[in-house]
């Protein structure tokens, strides 16, 4: 993969903003209009659903975000994978959301 930094890579970027891009909604607010702009991380089983379903990827991301994506791959042996934008102050997720989708299924039906 062309530019892919893995999460310690990563944390090097001085640029990056620290901030999340995500917003992490609760639950039983409206979170359709934030899924179809990749702006929102889901956190029910019928969200996840949803996003795999509609093939839903990430717009931008922020350090905050990149080490929680990371940390739910670990979990489950995968090496996540982003690449920086232009301006280097966000990245974008190389490994597919459909794994991320898969590995977050797993976590909530083993709880």
């Amino acid at each position: 993969m062309k530019n892919a930094l893995n999460i310690t890579e990563l944390r090097e970027v001085r640029e990056l903003t620290k901030i999340s891009m995500t917003r992490e909604l609760k639950r039983g607010e409206h979170y359709k209009g934030y899924m179809i702009f990749g702006r929102m991380m889901p956190t029910t089983k019928s969200q996840i659903e949803t996003f795999k379903r509609k093939g839903v990827c990430f717009d931008v991301l922020g350090l905050e975000d990149a080490e929680r994506i990371a940390k739910i791959f670990e979990k489950h042996g995968i090496e996540a994978h982003f690449q920086l934008t232009k301006s280097k102050m966000f990245c974008r997720l190389l490994t597919s959301e459909s794994y991320l989708w898969d590995c977050m299924l797993k976590d909530i039906n083993t709880k």
